[in-house]
């Protein structure tokens, strides 16, 4: 997956005028595997660029902007993520030989 945002600044028609670039839009691409090809998208944000590549809903946060991430997991998920495996492993321990 390669993401490149686009900016654009405008020029200042005053003689120290600063300007800032703007966001105009981003450029994702995404090369599937096997002989399917490359998916590109070109739109003003980064989540609909990720709709556009890789389907509706993948660019939808999965917490609210309000939301609080240290909330509890509803149901459906915590069971989903007690079957992950990265989330069973056991704890490696280590002990000093001396």
């Amino acid at each position: 997956m390669y993401l490149e945002p686009l900016y654009t600044e405008r020029i200042s028609s005053e003689q120290n005028g600063s300007t800032l670039p703007q966001l105009s839009r981003m450029l994702l691409s995404y090369r599937e595997p096997g002989p399917c090809g490359v998916r590109v998208g070109y739109v003003p944000t980064l989540a609909e660029a990720l709709d556009q590549v890789l389907g509706p809903g993948t660019g939808q946060p999965t917490t609210a902007p309000s939301g609080d991430a240290a909330a509890p997991l509803p149901p459906e998920r915590a069971v989903e993520a007690s079957k992950t495996p990265a989330l069973n492993r056991p704890k490696k321990t280590t002990t000093n030989p001396i």
